[in-house]
């Protein structure tokens, strides 16, 4: 980010008004870097110089939407509940935080159970599945599986819940 302070300095002489372009520091910057950029830019010669840093936890942010919906699915607002977690994965995938992408469609494919809706539950699981098996992450693999497991119950699908929850007692044990 110094670095586009630094480049408006090289085209400030060449100027007669301010230029118009904004500073994005990174979230962690520090008031010191604040206070060093200004300094840099006035050393500069700079007109103006405008600062932005995100003050926004955008990762509490999508905490605390998926625990909203966690709240309105056991209050039986099925819609919010929806809302608050495609909020929350938009958030997570917007991040790049793919452990809890799959955490996230996980709570919405307990949602779909609830509604019955059992073949956009699986596509939930499955993702998620994917996704804990892609990072390794097998305890979260695990509550998937058994998640799944109960899923195939309900469709009738006996032998392929017992194999299923079979899986994720290994994965359990092992972890």
């Amino acid at each position: 980010w110094m670095g586009h302070v630094r480049m408006m300095g090289a085209v400030q002489p060449f100027l007669s008004g301010a230029i118009s372009k904004t500073v994005n520091l990174p979230e962690d910057a520090s008031a010191d870097d604040i206070m060093q950029a200004y300094v840099e830019g006035w050393k500069l010669g700079l007109k103006s110089l405008a600062l932005y840093r995100e003050f926004g936890d955008r990762r509490g942010e999508a905490l605390a939407l998926s625990s909203l919906g966690v709240l309105a699915l056991d209050q039986g607002h099925n819609d919010t509940a929806r809302d608050c977690y495609e909020q929350a994965l938009a958030i997570h995938r917007e991040m790049g935080d793919r452990r809890l992408e799959g955490s996230l469609l996980a709570h919405l494919a307990r949602r779909e159970v609830l509604l019955e809706h059992f073949d956009n539950a699986r596509g939930h699981y499955e993702t998620a599945l994917a996704i804990h098996r892609q990072l390794g992450s097998r305890r979260d693999e695990g509550f998937i599986l058994s998640n799944l497991s109960l899923l195939f119950a309900l469709e009738g699908r006996r032998e392929e819940a017992a194999s299923t929850v079979e899986a994720a007692l290994a994965i359990h044990r092992e972890v």
